[in-house]
């Protein structure tokens, strides 16, 4: 289910409609799989409806700090989530395993009172290794260089991602020859006219991964504040 094209997850009318498509998927073809795997906490109820059709097939959902802490928070939306938090909770038996995406982020599930949770890293995909390169040809590139690289920042612009903590806490004070490259979608607009503030942050938007890899290549460092 792809989200929206400025990086905000899916519309509720689209959720939903997933959710009805899965459902009849699961009731139709479950039962060929071995493992199923629900790639966010928020497709629980489909794990639970997977366990009635084809209770034979393992399910194994992944949870992410988000989909946790989000109840947490102040508001009617958190209230509510907070119920669907202890509803899953209570049929937590539906499934074979949580997987979290951070020993973090275990804690915090198991601190919920969810059981049977194990911490797996997010996957990435490496660069493949640059051929070797001569004295001649490193020399070269070390003097097409730049003396001082810029910083980068890649992530959803929202304020506890800290973008905006960063540029007016810790930029300033950095030589004002460094620079701070963002990258992401900006599902909060202040957060990131605040970053924006200063004239040193520079607002890349979306980038394609092999974009992102070349300027994680030329960055001094990236960032998560």
């Amino acid at each position: 289910l792809p989200g929206r094209r400025d990086g905000r997850p899916p519309s509720a009318p689209a959720l939903v409609l997933f959710f009805i498509r899965a459902s009849f998927a699961l009731a139709m073809r479950g039962h060929r799989y071995d493992v199923m795997h629900y790639g966010d906490f928020i497709l629980f109820p489909l794990a639970v409806w997977a366990a009635i059709v084809a209770p034979r097939t393992r399910k194994i959902v992944t949870v992410h700090g988000l989909d946790l802490i989000y109840g947490q928070r102040s508001g009617v939306r958190p209230f509510v989530y907070r119920i669907y938090v202890y509803g899953a909770r209570a049929l937590q038996r539906a499934v074979d395993c949580f997987v979290a995406n951070s020993a973090a982020t275990a804690e915090v599930a198991k601190a919920l009172g969810f059981r049977r949770v194990s911490a797996v890293p997010l996957g990435v995909t490496l660069p493949e290794k640059p051929p070797a390169l001569t004295a001649i040809d490193a020399a070269r590139q070390a003097a097409a260089r730049p003396k001082v690289k810029y910083i980068l920042f890649v992530g959803r612009i929202v304020p506890r991602k800290g973008l905006s903590w960063f540029v007016e806490n810790v930029l300033p004070r950095l030589d004002e020859r460094v620079s701070l490259k963002i990258v992401g979608a900006a599902w909060d607009k202040h957060e990131l006219a605040r970053a924006l503030r200063n004239a040193r942050a520079i607002y890349l938007g979306r980038v394609d991964d092999q974009e992102l890899q070349r300027l994680r290549d030329g960055a001094a460092v990236t960032v998560m504040p």
